[in-house]
């Protein structure tokens, strides 16, 4: 998919996770204010997974691929597990704290500077 292509995309992401985001806070009976808050707030979230997350599992896949026979999924539990544990705990707030500004920044300067 080209860096336009994937640029649109993103903003389609944003817009359907705040729409998400203000029907969860309309049925919760949220007020005004509250409404719009939440849908940005879920607006980002979702658009920041979509920019940060390929990077995260890029990243995690390497990672847990070059401990070689220590992690093998299915076969231990504890293992998989750990992997989810990491992809929770690490993979949400890196999309969410900054990586996923930081990778659409760097296609968005790669679809302006390509076309």
């Amino acid at each position: 998919m080209s860096s336009s292509w994937r640029m649109h995309v993103s903003w389609l992401v944003l817009t359907l996770g705040g729409l998400w985001g203000v029907s969860v806070a309309r049925a919760s009976h949220l007020d005004s204010a509250s409404v719009l808050t939440t849908g940005l707030l879920y607006g980002y979230i979702l658009w920041s997974l979509y920019w940060g997350g390929p990077a995260f599992l890029a990243w995690w896949r390497g990672t847990f691929l070059n401990l070689g026979p220590l992690v093998v999924f299915g076969g231990c539990g504890f293992q998989m597990g750990l992997a989810i544990c990491v992809l929770v705990l690490v993979g949400i707030p890196f999309c969410t704290l900054g990586g996923g500004i930081y990778h659409f920044s760097r296609h968005w300067k790669a679809a302006r500077y390509h076309n």
